[in-house]
Order: structure tokens, then C-alpha cells, then sequence
């Protein structure tokens, strides 16, 4: 397997462009199971412009200058902000979710929230299994019944 050099960092209003190729390089399997939010040029700004590092909490995997993974908390709930994860196409199974969910877990901690929540589609059994290793416990199901809740709660030592 290649070595890669890849740096987690937070996301910056310079990454638009960059965004924007990330977004672009997603296949269509990508686009259906991490789809939180549209893949266009007005949610790339949006993402480049409110990412304040408490809040809203987004971080990026870089290589070769390109984003190849990203990672967001956002504060909807006071308390358990929402959690989305996405890797490129060419950039999964090699750990940078693991990476990107243990930087943002981190991040979390230190703003000193008890934990994270997120949805995740029924449908995606492996997405499903990575959370679980990782300690989120399934809470319930969204209105549509399509995804379940997950949370993880920091009460006890975290495995991401």
C-alpha cells in the first residue's frame, strides 16, 4: 500500500476552490451515502465561510495539496453538535475517516461537549459498523425512517 502525506487541519476560507474539486471528485455511490448537505458552489462557500472553530467545526484531509476527506461538527443541538464524514472515492479504506472522526472527537472534547450525534442511512451497513467500532450507540430513527440516530456520548474512553 502507498504511503500517503496527509494533513488534518481545519478547514479555511481559502479552501473554496479546493472544495469545490473535492465535491466534483465524488462518485455517485459517495454522493448517496454522505449527502448531508448539496455539492454545489453556494454550499462550498457557505462551508469555507462559517467554519469558525467552535460552532461549526470542519476539518479537512489534505494531500498533494487537494482535499481528499472531510469532517464537520455543526451546533444545531446546544449540546450534541451533528457530525457528518465523507472520504473521496479514491482516498477510502485507508483510515483517513478513523483519522478525521478522532481529530474532530478531540476538537469536541476540548469545547467541552458531552458527545456527538449523527444520521446515517439504513441502508449503509458499513458506514453503520465504523460508527459502532467507534462507539455510537443507535438512538432512534429520522422522521422519514430511511436513516437511524447514532450517538456518542464521552462519559467513558473513546475508540475512533
Amino acid at each position: 500500500m502507498p504511503q500517503h502525506d496527509t494533513e488534518i487541519r481545519n478547514l479555511r476560507a481559502d479552501d473554496y476552490d479546493r472544495v469545490l474539486r473535492y465535491f466534483a471528485a465524488l462518485g455517485p455511490e459517495s454522493r448517496t451515502t454522505f449527502a448531508p448537505h448539496p455539492f454545489d458552489e453556494a454550499h462550498a462557500r457557505r462551508m469555507c465561510d462559517t467554519s469558525d472553530g467552535v460552532r461549526n467545526v470542519r476539518l479537512v484531509a489534505v494531500e498533494a495539496g487537494e482535499i481528499v476527506g472531510y469532517c464537520y461538527f455543526e451546533s444545531r443541538d446546544p449540546e450534541y453538535p451533528t457530525v457528518g464524514l465523507g472520504i473521496a472515492d479514491h482516498a477510502q479504506n485507508r483510515g483517513l475517516g478513523r483519522r478525521l472522526m478522532s481529530a474532530l472527537v478531540a476538537e469536541a472534547r476540548r469545547l467541552g461537549k458531552p458527545g456527538l450525534d449523527l444520521t446515517v442511512w439504513k441502508t449503509n451497513l458499513r458506514a453503520q459498523r465504523v460508527y459502532a467500532r467507534a462507539g455510537y450507540r443507535v438512538t432512534g430513527e429520522t422522521p422519514n425512517q430511511v436513516e437511524f440516530t447514532m450517538r456518542l456520548d464521552f462519559d467513558g474512553p473513546v475508540d475512533v
